[in-house]
């Protein structure tokens, strides 16, 4: 299945009834065979055309429900399959250059393959977050020989750093792949970032991020300045053009503006029967996702707080089409 977002025809001249019929023949296809993935709604939840219907009848002008409609197609959905095609890509380009500049060959060496074998050897992988499913990464890969695998934002809270640094030096570790599946603004794994990078000065860190938001360029450029040791290769970078910003983008989609308009229209109401702590929250996101990020990113494992929360939040007054599961 194509990493790429479903395409639908949206040019002026094409009658609305018919992009509509248009977009339900593709929602009958990515409500089989990839929403039905969606794994906070595979319990008790309604199942995707219930909440499509609640999530409409938010809205009560019939104009703003098709535009609701017609956003669905926009959406970056990423399923199961996907991200085990994004394993697969992480390794076999970002992580593979990198080796190879590691081990200090040229392709074309007789002994190259050999030395980027034992240069793998001595490589630790591990998730930043635990929303970075690694077992799934090693398996996908034929990753052997690392009995631990912890994810090192909670190291950076809980870990001790001299076990750590002995377990590096015992286990002849001579440098670390830091992986994430999503990074939208970045602040989740700097704390972990900065940790393993001080943690032991000068051993190589490569961080790679599965799918990345333009959020994250600042924080990027900020890390790889202070630690010369420490590189980023994001495998997916998310272009600008697909976001739902709060100030208009040249050239954006027209729907991105109405999409913008019902963003901040309803906005006070997305937090009406909230608790004081929810309501705390929910003025981080609302109405362009944490940090204004504007992302329609929708992953299998959960919807991130950076996509819009017309898509996500649920209050008295608002269905969710994606509902999210908060760590909070």
């Amino acid at each position: 299945m194509s990493l790429e977002p479903v395409q639908v025809s949206q040019q002026e001249s094409v009658p609305l009834g018919s992009l509509i019929e248009e977009i339900n023949d593709h929602l009958r296809y990515l409500a089989r065979d990839l929403y039905s993935e969606y794994e906070p709604t595979r319990g008790t939840h309604p199942d995707f055309w219930v909440r499509l219907e609640n999530w409409l009848n938010n809205l009560k002008d019939e104009g703003q429900k098709q535009v609701l409609f017609r956003l669905i197609p926009h959406l970056f959905f990423i399923g199961p399959r996907e991200f085990e095609s994004l394993y697969r890509s992480a390794f076999n380009h970002q992580i593979a250059m990198w080796l190879v500049d590691q081990a200090g060959v040229k392709l074309d060496n007789a002994k190259a393959q050999t030395r980027i074998a034992e240069t793998l050897e001595k490589t630790w992988f591990c998730p930043i977050t635990d929303s970075m499913r690694i077992n799934g990464f090693y398996h996908l890969n034929g990753i052997e020989g690392r009995e631990y695998r912890p994810d090192w934002r909670s190291l950076s809270r809980f870990g001790d750093r001299r076990k750590i640094s002995e377990y590096i030096e015992k286990d002849c570790i001579e440098r670390i792949v830091l992986l994430e599946d999503f990074v939208g603004y970045g602040g989740q794994i700097e704390k972990a970032v900065i940790f393993a990078a001080e943690l032991v000065p000068k051993l190589p860190i490569l961080v790679v991020p599965l799918v990345i938001c333009p959020n994250a360029d600042k924080l990027i450029g900020t890390l790889e300045g202070k630690y010369p040791h420490l590189k980023f290769s994001p495998s997916l970078r998310l272009p600008e053009s697909e976001f739902v910003v709060e100030k208009a983008q040249t050239n954006e989609k027209p729907i991105f503006s109405e999409i913008r308009q019902i963003a901040l229209s309803i906005a006070d109401s997305m937090k009406e029967g909230l608790s004081e702590y929810e309501l705390k929250q929910a003025e981080k996101y609302i109405p362009f996702g944490w940090h204004k990020t504007g992302a329609l990113v929708v992953l299998y494992s959960n919807c991130p707080n950076n996509t819009l929360p017309i898509i996500f939040h649920g209050c008295k007054k608002w269905e969710p089409l994606f509902p999210r599961t908060s760590r909070s």
